[in-house]
């Protein structure tokens, strides 16, 4: 699996698109939430879709600061 995401990314990239981050962040996730409905995350991204297509939203995520996101991803 580890490979196939692997290649997936490097054919995403050679054609123009971002790599996928898939596994240990919703691993992480479940780990810490105790939550491992494949439907509950499939909710999670569809309301994330929607998210992405709100512009106050997408203002208000924008309007944290490049330091304060960086370490949030960093945690």
């Amino acid at each position: 699996v580890m490979i196939g995401d692997g290649l997936a990314d490097i054919t995403s990239c050679l054609l123009g698109g971002c790599g996928s981050t898939s596994y240990g962040e919703q691993l992480g996730l479940m780990g810490i939430t105790k939550v491992y409905s494949i439907w509950i995350v499939i909710v999670a991204a569809v309301i994330a879709m929607i998210f992405a297509m709100i512009r106050p939203f997408i203002n208000l995520i924008y309007s944290i600061p490049l330091c304060v996101n960086g370490i949030v991803l960093f945690w």
